[in-house]
């Protein structure tokens, strides 16, 4: 079926046995710079789902200088080897090559709470991280290359089958290439000669010491995306040198430049950027990389799009690194033609706002075990089967139903409305989120494929769950808001829910919000754009607070562009004869805005659904998850109802 990506590629004498990449990511997965069990089984199950390649972690650090994030490796260490033995032998043993990626940080890094600042090219503080670094010595500059080399070495003889250096997304490498970075006046900066030299004595290095037969990538990008900075012609050139190195033995090309929010957001493209979005940058680098094997890393979801891109040449290896979070058996699954078995990415990059938000460990929106794998490993088929009941079919019943109904549990569900999905549904009415109805699509297909007896448009009750002589009954029918605690009078409310679900108040509008999430900014982008005059307040610090990096600066560029008025830090003090009423929390000065045609509400779901519950109480084994225990993200409440359907 997909005998493009199926053909095997041979890398130095490294045989690939397919087209299939999973490349660098942040997984945070390990400790005080180490290797663990987690971030071993971690990698083994990408290995185990079939990829042909499994690179990683990222970011591994070559050098004291440059502090790791989060859980992230130091291989400027000699301790480090025995883990990463454990780790290449895990990869080797499921069939797959491995290799981890290198990198000096620079300025891009964070110096927690070392005494020693960041270093760069140029005392140049970069906007994401907030930063001041200084500038490097030569002789500095030097030493820092010896740890690329000696790093190398540390990896090859843990039984790594290559290297792949960090060129792209701001790292040292590419800040000396970037004249926004390096405005050194030595000879590493200055002209492109001298500005590539940092890169070309690291290669050399690396040479010397792992030999000619060791794998040496390198990513770049293919535009840093970034006013002034490398552009694809400059991009392509820097390419051609590399290649015609002799140096590297593939490219790895992607976009962005993590120098800016935005630039930040694009590296790491979500729902916001089409499927493919940087695959022109691919093809414009095999223009220039002779024989030297090109490798594309950019949502690629679908495997019916990484073998069009194999089809039309327009690389030798495709990136499907978010894909494979998402269900790690994806090319297995593609391979034996299981389609509809696929947990497709749906680009929430929860996987990414959960690293660079929250420092916490890999994640995804709806594979829990993503970056659990030792706590969630496959599912055991239930010691006896028993008959269980979910009241409702939004994540958290769906969850549990699957994963009950996959161990050999003979589930039924209830749930209200016509459709599956409950509250994705509406995220993804949200405007460039369309993807994330992914979620119930794949839902819908797992309780056909696991015969689950689905009952749509019939709402759960005592009678009717009971008439099913339950073995357990699991409620999961959700949470609501909680009205205002001020008057709200003389003129029209909305909720968000109803914008996302079509309707359309027009004139002037005020959307609170004080959830901080996508809702109150989608529903103020939707009536934007359907010719409303819009304004968006919410007490938090600013609007969309709990966005992550990667979904806040190009929801922001979209809101700001259909005219919408952004106004943190006020709370709803109440409405009357066409005015609202805003109190600035920290002032306490009241606004007010005269002339609103329309007050749309978008507030937390204080309010759990658990009346159901408590009618139960007494009556069977009785669950309680999801919003209608406590109103949470997707994530936390799928990741609740897998590890109750586990325990069923």
């Amino acid at each position: 079926m997909f005998t493009q990506l199926e053909r095997p590629l041979v890398l130095k004498g490294v045989t690939l046995s397919n087209r299939i990449v999973s490349t660098p990511h942040s997984d945070g997965l390990g400790a005080h710079g180490l290797v663990t069990e987690p971030l071993i089984t971690y990698f083994r199950t990408k290995a185990r789902g079939g990829a042909g390649l499994v690179m990683g972690p990222a970011g591994c650090s070559v050098h004291p200088s440059s502090p790791t994030r989060a859980g992230g490796l130091e291989l400027h260490r000699d301790d480090v080897v025995p883990g990463l033995r454990r780790l290449a032998d895990a990869v080797h043993a499921e069939g797959a090559a491995w290799m981890p990626q290198l990198t000096h940080w620079g300025r891009r890094g964070t110096s927690g709470d070392q005494p020693a600042p960041l270093v760069a090219p140029s005392a140049i503080p970069e906007p994401v991280s907030a930063e001041n670094p200084r500038a490097l010595r030569q002789d500095e500059i030097a030493d820092i290359v010896r740890g690329y080399a000696a790093a190398a070495r540390r990896a090859r003889d843990a039984g790594a089958d290559g290297v792949d250096l960090c060129a792209w997304a701001n790292h040292l490498l590419d800040q000396f290439w970037s004249p926004l970075t390096n405005r050194r006046e030595d000879q590493y900066g200055g002209s492109l000669d001298n500005r590539m030299r940092f890169a070309f004595e690291v290669l050399r290095a690396i040479r010397d010491a792992v030999g000619a037969a060791f794998v040496v990538g390198i990513r770049v990008t293919g535009d840093e995306l970034v006013d002034g900075g490398l552009g694809p012609p400059e991009m392509q050139e820097i390419a051609r040198r590399l290649a015609q190195s002799g140096l590297v033995d593939y490219l790895s090309v992607s976009g962005g430049a993590g120098m800016t929010p935005m630039a930040q957001a694009a590296v790491v493209p979500g729902h916001w950027w089409p499927e493919g979005c940087y695959a022109g940058y691919a093809r414009a680098m095999r223009e220039v990389a002779g024989q030297v094997p090109i490798l594309y890393a950019g949502r690629v979801v679908r495997p019916e799009m990484a073998e069009r891109l194999q089809a039309d040449d327009a690389c030798d290896l495709v990136a499907m690194t978010r894909a494979i979070i998402a269900d790690p058996e994806l090319p297995r699954k593609a391979r034996e033609g299981r389609l509809d078995e696929i947990r497709y990415c749906v680009g929430a990059n929860v996987c990414i706002g959960r690293r660079y938000g929250q420092h916490q460990p890999v994640s995804c929106v709806y594979n829990p075990s993503a970056g659990r794998e030792l706590d969630l490993g496959p599912l055991a088929p239930a010691a006896t089967a028993r008959r269980i009941v979910v009241a409702g079919g939004g994540p958290a019943g769906l969850e549990t139903a699957r994963v009950a109904a996959e161990r050999g549990h003979h589930v039924v569900l209830f749930e209200t409305s016509a459709h599956l999905g409950g509250h994705v549904l509406l995220e993804a009415a949200v405007p460039h989120r369309h993807e994330l109805r992914g979620i119930a699509d794949y839902y819908r297909r797992q309780m056909a494929r696991l015969a689950v007896d689905v009952r749509l448009q019939t709402p759960a009750t005592l009678d009717g769950i009971m008439a099913e002589r339950p073995d357990a009954v699991v409620v999961a029918v959700g949470s609501r808001p909680a009205p205002p605690d001020v008057p709200l009078d003389g003129l029209r409310l909305e909720t968000a829910d109803a914008v996302l679900a079509g309707a359309r108040p027009g004139g002037r509008v005020l959307v609170f919000d004080d959830e901080g999430r996508f809702r109150g900014p989608g529903a103020a982008l939707l009536l934007a754009r359907a010719g409303a005059r819009v304004e968006i307040a919410t007490p938090e610090v600013h609007v969309g607070v709990r966005l992550d990096p990667s979904s806040l600066p190009p929801f922001y560029r979209h809101l700001l562009l259909a005219g919408v008025v952004l106004t943190p830090h006020h709370a709803l003090a109440g409405a009357s004869g066409g005015a609202v009423r805003l109190r600035n929390v920290f002032s306490d000065e009241v606004a007010e805005r005269p002339g609103v045609d329309t007050l749309v509400l978008s507030l937390l779901r204080r309010v759990p659904q658990d009346g159901l519950f408590h009618a139960l109480r007494g009556r069977a084994e009785l669950h309680l998850i999801g919003d209608a225990a406590a109103a949470r993200t997707t994530e936390k409440v799928i990741l609740e109802a897998a590890v109750l359907g586990r325990r069923l």
